[in-house]
């Protein structure tokens, strides 16, 4: 099995796999170890035969057997709509990212009477692209939504044409770049739909970049607070 390929000795499914998952780079194996896990979930005795004991110890009932291969049930529908299957000879797009870049443009345009309804139908495909409207915002979206929002922090501040200025000859410092990241997440998730009437839609993805930034940006809470202050005065 890919599984037992993947999955580390000290793994242990029950806690560790929600972490572990996100460890697998290939996104058409991180889709197979799922439809193994899955094709197990009918039968616990082969289950238990198909995968290393140590790491399936924990599963205390089958209550908590049965929601463990729900929440990979899950997963899988999560990962094929932010990677729909590719077109042959073609990687997997990632519409997280496509859409997230989507909305960032929007949210720098002037938006005015002649282009106000294109824009509205632009902003509500990609927010239904990201899966914050018309899907449910359960905690397995929210741990997708966290490891999206890691990666797109991370290659924020890896970018070298993102965190530069000048025509790329000059690095933004620190605070400038935090300063930046804040304020881009607060156009996407508040500012611009805020427009079109999906703050409330918008609030659980606006909260888990939020404290995915904190988490991850020095000084972060300050670069928050200051961007988050500059939009009120421009509100």
């Amino acid at each position: 099995m890919l599984l037992n390929q993947i999955i580390k000795d000290n793994l242990n499914l029950k806690k560790d796999w929600a972490k572990q998952y996100y460890d697998i780079a290939d996104i058409d194996d991180r889709e197979k170890v799922l439809r193994e896990l899955i094709s197990l979930s009918d039968n616990y005795e082969s289950f238990q035969e198909s995968v290393d004991p140590k790491n399936i110890d924990g599963f205390a009932s089958e209550d908590e057997y049965r929601q463990f291969f729900s929440d990979n049930e899950r997963r899988l529908e999560i990962l094929l709509k932010r990677y729909p299957e590719a077109i042959k000879n073609q990687t997997r797009a990632d519409r997280f990212a496509m859409a997230w870049l989507n909305l960032l443009a929007d949210s720098r345009m002037d938006i005015n009477f002649l282009n106000r309804n294109r824009v509205r139908k632009d902003v509500t495909r990609c927010l239904r692209d990201l899966l914050v409207i018309d899907f449910v915002a359960d905690d397995i979206l929210c741990q997708e939504w966290a490891q999206f929002a890691e990666f797109w922090i991370k290659s924020c501040t890896r970018d070298t044409t993102y965190d530069s200025t000048a025509f790329g000859l000059l690095r933004l410092n620190d605070k400038r770049l935090g300063s930046k990241i804040a304020s881009e997440i607060i156009d996407v998730t508040f500012t611009l739909p805020e427009k079109f009437g999906y703050t409330e839609e918008c609030a659980p993805l606006r909260n888990i970049f939020r404290q995915t930034f904190l988490k991850m940006i020095d000084h972060g809470d300050i670069y928050w607070s200051e961007a988050v202050s500059d939009k009120n005065d421009l509100l």
